[in-house]
């Protein structure tokens, strides 16, 4: 009982670690270099898992998923994004600085992502600014995207395995829809809880102990499933992308990014809070 009195009381504990350490400016940091860094990032990851999902089916699901989050609105702005980063260039030097620009810019929100928690877990010998420095960032930051593609081509491949299954099922034993709704959120806690994982685990520039970052990896994308609905539902409500007219699709994106780094950011807290109470500190 003084345990589960302990671990509920590290929920006020992160929050006001959250506040203090002014989660609501980093996360406006955070959804400004989303906005830029998104189109490149999601077109990286539609090259990794198009190799194997073929490029046309993995943008449609991902762009199918992202409209599930943010509405149609946000989704249609997103894809136009990825059809304009795409265009081929004319020459091979012009390809080869696009791929490079592709990559900086893709890579630009993951170090923003590792500031912000060498902030929460209070890290302060930071490296000189160095050519070496700015170079190890990078390459870290685009590990991150590689492994993001790898584990989002997982999630394609089990969601279609479930769709495929659901079709099967409905056809031959039906009323299992509500069971075929519950193995896909499932399916979906459990991605976002590796991604989680894996940015508390290896952005900061400290060691963390696997079981803190997994159970603060779990309240993270706990938080974020939850809140993806009601977001979602004040998207669709609010007419929060006609509110602001021409640029209100790019205004659902900012809000969605914001809500997003606002939880990533209460998640690392958590991470810390637990590390500090129940193991040792990170």
């Amino acid at each position: 009982m003084r345990k589960l009195k302990a671990f509920l009381k590290l929920f006020w504990d992160a929050y006001i670690y959250w506040d203090n350490d002014k989660a609501w400016r980093m996360g406006a940091a955070l959804a400004y270099f989303t906005i830029f860094s998104l189109a490149p990032l999601l077109l990286i990851i539609i090259v990794i898992a198009g190799a194997v999902y073929g490029r046309a089916a993995a943008q449609g699901q991902i762009v199918s998923q992202i409209q599930d989050l943010i509405g149609q609105a946000g989704a249609t702005a997103i894809q136009d994004m990825i059809s304009n980063v795409s265009q081929s260039h004319a020459t091979t030097w012009a390809t080869l600085f696009g791929v490079g620009m592709l990559i900086m810019g893709a890579s630009g929100v993951f170090v923003q992502l590792r500031d912000s928690l060498d902030t929460v877990f209070q890290v302060t010998e930071r490296p000189l600014s160095t050519v070496k420095a700015y170079l190890l960032d990078r390459i870290i930051s685009l590990g991150m995207i590689l492994t993001i593609g790898f584990v989002l081509l997982g999630s394609l491949i089990l969601s279609t395995a479930v769709s495929g299954f659901g079709g099967y099922i409905s056809t031959h034993v039906p009323g299992l829809e509500n069971i075929l709704r519950i193995i896909e959120l499932a399916v979906s806690f459990f991605i976002i809880w590796v991604l989680f994982a894996l940015m508390f685990k290896f952005l900061p520039a400290i060691r963390i102990r696997w079981r803190p970052v997994l159970v603060g990896a779990a309240v993270s994308s706990f938080l974020f499933t939850i809140g993806k609905y009601f977001i979602g539902l004040y998207l669709g409500k609010s007419g929060a992308s006609s509110l602001f007219g021409a640029a209100g699709s790019l205004a659902v994106i900012l809000l969605w990014s914001f809500y997003s780094s606002l939880i990533f950011l209460y998640g690392a807290e958590f991470t810390k809070c637990y590390a500090q109470r129940f193991g040792p500190k990170p």
